[in-house]
């Protein structure tokens, strides 16, 4: 297997986790819209892809920016913690995974 090819596993990987996650909260339909979407085009091994999921990062309002805690109530603040941060590891490894895709080193 190439490492081409096994970037866009881990991508795909990445991408169905947060879904899986996105999926647990309310008030996501955008991302999983978005990340539904860029699947489509990772599971084809396909560049568009890769962008489609950098495009979700950077500037005001993107995903680098979303936060779980509006979505539950005040006392279940271990449980919020717990899924941003399972978030923000998922994130990175989107971003790091799509980016080294997208970049071509790999083509």
């Amino acid at each position: 297997m190439s490492d081409l090819q096994q970037e866009f596993d881990e991508l795909e990987r990445a991408v169905r986790e947060t879904i899986g996650l996105l999926e647990e909260v309310e008030g996501q339909k955008y991302w999983l819209i978005m990340f539904r979407r860029a699947l489509l085009s990772i599971e084809a091994k396909e560049l568009a892809g890769a962008t489609s999921v950098l495009s979700c990062f950077g500037g005001e309002a993107t995903f680098s920016d979303l936060r779980l805690e509006q979505s539950f109530k005040e006392n279940e603040s271990l449980h919020i913690r717990n899924l941003n941060l399972r978030l923000d590891r998922l994130r990175s490894k989107m971003f790091e995974s799509a980016k080294r895709i997208a970049s071509r080193t790999l083509w």
